[in-house]
């Protein structure tokens, strides 16, 4: 078993953080490297551990120099596959580390040592600092509060309203809203919108228009367009890649994995050809915010954020991955299921196409285990589905 928690937390929002670089060719490129997997470029294959192959004590993972290939067999239920400490090197069990979540204020708690940024665990429940107390960050306050300048001094004050102003950050805003920024000291100019509210050709600010990303955009992605006192920055199109997923490809320095041109600003985006864990090396293009995995996964978070349940949570814990504790706690399992899994199959798109059972079981174990308990949740629903339209039959 080797962790995605490092994967895991590249995905810090609706969308994976992206970093983004104009090219000047003919036309403006808006490549967006979405750094979420390794080069394309020599992808080493992954396959089961032979019957005849016998591997020294410990080894998870056995390299083939020779034909750049990884045999890989399963550790002890109780031990965790690593990789070594370069390419190249044999992957080796180790014991599985024992980790927690630390819950944030409004989260369940048995004591103190399972809160964090609290102030004691009082009755099954994370306390956080109170309306009006003072805090140094939002991860301090009660659900509902964010950590807010009032006459000089950071306070815990109740999020701001969606068409407000006053806002420094998206945790500043209501659950379901981000920080329009105009200004990043005049508070007073930024207002609170909604999240994925902004259409194409939308105008969205500079501020808030970061790597050519925004959560207010309907689309995810933003651009600068014109120069001097005419430039502003627009929401874009939805950017989804020109073939359907999973799209093999075979080279970084290729434009293999793009999306359609937006008509508002006449760029389009370019995703990571990345490696994956199948026998034969391959690499398929990661994909874009438009394309289904982001999609479904950003429409989820949206369900959440606009769910009565929120609202028991810290500011801080809105967006996947930090609110996974939060959605387990009081999401239904079932919405908290299909989260869960939604994540890992983005995070670890690339990698599971094409991989052997044996090499899923060891590298992709957290997705597996996300996907089992999904297909579960689908299988209740089905069922549930099914024996309403039976009633409402008889009836």
């Amino acid at each position: 078993m080797v962790s995605k928690a490092t994967s895991l937390m590249l995905l810090l929002s609706f969308f994976a953080v992206i970093t983004a670089e104009y090219a000047e060719k003919e036309d403006y490129t808006l490549e967006i490297d979405q750094k979420l997997g390794s080069n394309a470029a020599g992808c080493s294959m992954y396959r089961c551990k032979k019957s005849s192959q016998t591997f020294s004590s410990n080894v998870c993972s056995w390299y083939d120099k020779n034909y750049d290939i990884y045999y890989v067999q399963t550790c002890l239920e109780s031990q965790t596959c690593t990789a070594g400490t370069k390419a190249g090197e044999n992957y080796t069990c180790i014991t599985t580390p024992t980790t927690k979540l630390q819950a944030y204020p409004g989260e369940k708690c048995s004591t103190a040592a399972d809160c964090v940024n609290s102030v004691g665990c009082t009755n099954g429940i994370c306390e956080g600092t109170a309306t009006g107390s003072a805090c140094t960050t939002s991860a301090q306050c009660i659900p509902g509060d964010s950590c807010q300048k009032v006459a000089g001094t950071d306070v815990c004050t109740e999020l701001i309203p969606v068409g407000k102003t006053g806002c420094a950050n998206d945790y500043d805003c209501a659950y379901n809203a981000g920080c329009n920024i105009v200004s990043a000291t005049t508070l007073t100019d930024n207002t609170c919108v909604e999240y994925l509210s902004l259409t194409p050709g939308s105008q969205v600010q500079e501020l808030s228009c970061v790597g050519n990303y925004t959560n207010l955009c309907s689309s995810g992605y933003c651009a600068k367009t014109g120069t001097g006192t005419t430039a502003q920055y627009l929401c874009t199109d939805e950017l989804k890649s020109n073939h359907s997923l999973p799209w093999k490809c075979y080279s970084t320095e290729s434009e293999a994995c793009v999306s359609n041109v937006d008509t508002h600003t006449g760029l389009y985006a370019i995703s990571t050809c990345s490696c994956s864990f199948s026998p034969h090396g391959d690499a398929y293009c990661k994909p874009l915010l438009g394309d289904t995995p982001y999609k479904r996964l950003t429409q989820q978070n949206y369900k959440w954020v606009t769910s009565k349940y929120v609202s028991s949570c810290n500011t801080e814990r809105r967006l996947w991955p930090s609110n996974l504790n939060c959605i387990q706690d009081y999401w239904t399992d079932t919405e908290a299921a299909t989260m869960i899994y939604y994540g890992y199959a983005l995070s670890s798109y690339t990698e599971i196409q094409g991989a052997e059972d044996c090499v899923m079981n060891v590298f992709e174990y957290e997705y597996l285990a996300a996907k089992k308990a999904y297909g579960k949740d689908e299988a209740a629903r089905e069922i549930t589905l099914a024996v309403a339209l039976l009633i409402s039959l008889i009836a």
